[in-house]
């Protein structure tokens, strides 16, 4: 693990050297950091409350929806750097939730878990954090639910549903496709 400090202009200099291990970088004032594998880019904005993951076979970059104006987006806060992992706190459904970011080191697979900081707590409701949106247009979100299995464009205007109960899934995932 590689922990170094960085201007902000030098970091893409830095990333080119960066070994096929996972490698952090911490860059000028805005406090950026970037874990690495030979497969994902995963940059942590701290003061935006945002993530951003390069795929860099695809050379593609999902981002999340803009924060600006977004009560409910919420800057990250004690930021730890770890091996292959990154933690920090946040606000989610009126509670503060520690949650800990892990890039695996050879594959190309990121995990993210939230918790409760006090998990006596009562949670109102909340996400772990926003989606990654899909770097096209004309992107469907895959879903396994109701016996079937649908496509919903990412562009639908009366979505059918914003969240599924695990009851009505027949497999526990999603998927984003192109096309």
């Amino acid at each position: 693990m590689n922990l170094t400090p960085t201007p902000g202009a030098a970091c893409g200099l830095l990333l080119l050297f960066v070994s096929a291990s996972m490698a952090y970088a911490r860059q000028g004032a805005e406090e950026n950091y970037v874990l690495q594998n030979p497969h994902l880019r995963v940059t942590v904005r701290p003061k935006l409350g945002a993530i951003e993951v390069y795929d860099k076979r695809a050379r593609r970059i999902w981002t999340q929806p803009e924060p600006t104006g977004r009560p409910d987006r919420n800057p990250f806060k004690n930021v730890q750097a770890g091996n292959n992992v990154l933690t920090f706190q946040t606000r989610s459904g009126g509670l503060d939730v520690r949650v800990t970011v892990t890039l695996d080191a050879r594959k190309p697979e990121l995990l993210v878990v939230t918790a409760a900081e006090r998990p006596e707590a009562r949670f109102g409701g909340g996400f772990s954090l926003d989606v990654l949106l899909p770097p096209y247009p004309d992107a469907n979100i895959a879903i396994a639910d109701y016996s079937n299995g649908h496509l919903y464009p990412i562009t639908l205007k009366d979505f059918p549903a914003t969240w599924f109960a695990g009851d009505r899934l027949n497999m526990p995932w999603v998927g984003v496709c192109q096309g």
